[in-house]
């Protein structure tokens, strides 16, 4: 998993704990890639600017080998996708990007770096399009497609030779994925809304009664029959390509849902979220339910303007808010996985209760007369007597809500 911080996290599938400490030589914000057999993981290597794809050994992280990137076009990265990719037999690794202007080219045009891996040998050409949004190799990895705002192309990654391409009637936009076969690209339409491009470039929109906001992540299943997407209101959406219709609604993240993946055999869907949690939920059979994936999560307090740390404890699970009682002595800490927690501060912290009722709290803010507030991602409100933990009321809004804040005279939410 790539986090906010640019490191990359590791955690079990069969245990849901982070099973290593954070690898921070690698631009961590975009996701790695592994070889076939996961021995090794194929990132981007950190650098400013990064100089190229790095293969680690996936069990010590130990750099083998790097490919680098060309220097005519280092400086001059540009675009927020950058599709990078391996083929299943380690011997071809290729990466897109958009650039800026540069001597005797267009600007803002797209390229396609391809290397022979054994021998480090780079070949680059120009996709003749703009807007790199996605990109697969096929197969072996003889062939190569790729997806820009106006063109899916298919190449063979040898002579970097296009092989055909098809120009869809709207615009792409946003990020997008190829299907295995390299027949059926998912992506966002610049238009708006997302759509399932076909070998021949037409278009089926998708088709859903409820609008989940604009997808951040698309990947096709590794039979090619579904493909998940990730949403603004944290939702992971199981889509139907040939048809455009809506197959599966996966529900638990707190916060906007941003990355997605598959397991090797397709019966697994890996989502990840702004909320700090990793959700696993079998994909068409028993168990549709989400498995929460954390780490250790803490909370620090320190002495401003000097920046003197005072105190650190654990709040046990991923954070969603924070806020400070009237008279400062008190801090609520909302959590992803339970109840509001009130910690008092004063010297040595100390957790004085937990507030039930508001499992997965989104926000917390406190009432000037002390009482304490809290919203969850469910769309409820809930207020309680801090200094009984009683539940005084439940409110239910009807939306998600994501945030709070109190009038000063107490009187409005």
């Amino acid at each position: 998993v790539s986090d906010n911080s640019g490191a990359l996290r590791f955690f079990d599938t069969r245990t849901g704990r982070e099973n290593r400490p954070p690898f921070t030589d690698a631009m961590g914000y975009v996701p790695p890639v592994y070889s076939k057999d996961g021995a090794l993981t194929l990132t981007i290597a950190a650098g400013d600017p990064p100089p190229g794809l790095q293969f680690l050994d996936s069990r010590t992280l130990r750099r083998i080998r790097l490919l680098r990137f060309d220097p005519r076009w280092q400086r001059s990265l540009l675009g927020a996708v950058t599709p990078f990719g391996l083929s299943p037999d380690g011997r071809t690794a290729f990466f897109t990007y958009d650039v800026t202007k540069v001597q005797d080219g267009p600007e803002f045009a797209a390229y396609l770096d391809v290397w022979d891996v054994l021998t480090g040998r780079l070949s680059t050409r120009p996709l003749g399009s703009n807007d790199v949004i996605g990109g697969r190799l096929l197969g072996d990895g003889s062939r190569l497609v790729t997806v820009t705002s106006t063109e899916v192309a298919t190449w063979n990654t040898r002579t970097l030779r296009k092989l055909r391409s098809v120009h869809p009637h709207v615009r792409l936009g946003g990020y997008a994925d190829v299907s295995p076969d390299g027949r059926t690209v998912a992506a966002d339409l610049r238009a708006g809304g997302m759509g399932f491009v076909d070998a021949e470039g037409r278009v089926t929109r998708a088709r859903t009664s409820k609008d989940h906001g604009p997808a951040f992540a698309f990947r096709f299943s590794p039979d090619g029959r579904l493909v998940a997407t990730t949403h603004e209101d944290g939702t992971l959406n199981l889509w139907d390509p040939a048809t455009g219709r809506l197959a599966e609604t996966f529900l638990g993240h707190a916060g906007r849902a941003i990355g997605v993946d598959f397991s090797a055999d397709g019966s697994a869907l890996y989502g990840a979220s702004l909320d700090g949690a990793i959700f696993e939920w079998g994909v068409g059979g028993d168990r549709g339910f989400g498995q929460r994936f954390t780490g250790r999560a803490q909370v620090a307090i320190y002495v401003l303007p000097t920046l003197q740390r005072r105190a650190l404890f654990s709040a046990g699970s991923p954070l969603t808010g924070l806020a400070w009682s009237p008279d400062r002595s008190v801090l609520a800490v909302a959590t992803l996985a339970g109840p509001v927690q009130l910690w008092r501060t004063t010297r040595r912290p100390r957790l004085l209760r937990k507030l039930v009722g508001l499992p997965d709290a989104q926000a917390v803010a406190f009432l000037p007369d002390g009482d304490l507030g809290a919203t969850s991602a469910t769309g409820e409100l809930a207020l309680w007597r801090a200094d009984s933990g009683v539940l005084a009321r439940k409110l239910a809004l009807g939306s998600p809500a994501r945030s709070i804040a109190v009038s000063p005279d107490g009187r409005r939410i």
